[in-house]
């Protein structure tokens, strides 16, 4: 079995004569090969993969941990045993970026939306402003907290992470059961 360290970094003067001229990457050299799940999910190339999609794609470098996070838990997914190559695990990744930057943009449209009948710009309607603080007050004191600081005080859901002391995942989902509340009438 070849070692992922050495999977694809070489150029292809060092192939053999045959194999020059049929490769045209150094990924392409190994996409025929293929290794263990488990063995990718303790490589260190899944680490610069990942980066590289992140990069492609224009991720930012604090949302590549949650990329490679995603990734390996759909290796996870997949079973220790399967034997997969290089190009299954980088449509992995790519599809996994994709996934990130729809969400992401999903989230940044809900947020605006949001913003801005929390923070009332000039022009709102008084009794709408009124009808959602009062809700706001009807919601259990976590998720009241969390509106507070969040549609308040306009903190990022990263902010929000850290002043609460919970993951990103938490605060998303605290930000989910807030709105549909808010939508709902309160509790």
């Amino acid at each position: 079995m070849v070692r992922l360290r050495d999977s694809g970094l070489r150029a292809s003067a060092a192939l053999p004569a045959g194999e020059a001229e049929r490769v045209t990457s150094p990924v392409s050299r190994y996409s025929e090969v293929s290794f263990a799940v488990s063995d990718w999910l303790e490589s260190p190339y899944l680490q610069r993969l990942t980066s590289r999609v992140a990069y492609q794609y224009r991720l930012r470098p604090e949302e590549v941990p949650d990329l490679l996070q995603e990734v390996r838990i759909a290796l996870w997914k997949a079973g220790p045993d399967l034997q997969v190559n290089v190009t299954w695990i980088f449509h992995t990744v790519q599809h996994k970026a994709i996934d990130l930057v729809r969400r992401g943009r999903q989230l940044a449209e809900r947020d605006l939306q949001w913003t801005e009948v929390g923070f009332a710009p000039t022009g709102v309607d008084s009794e709408l402003l009124h009808l959602l603080r009062a809700r706001a007050a009807l919601l259990p004191d976590r998720l009241r907290g969390f509106y507070a600081l969040r549609y308040e005080q306009g903190l990022s859901q990263r902010e929000v992470a850290e002043k609460l002391g919970l993951c990103r995942g938490s605060i998303r989902w605290l930000d989910q059961q807030c709105q549909q509340r808010l939508v709902k009438g309160g509790a």
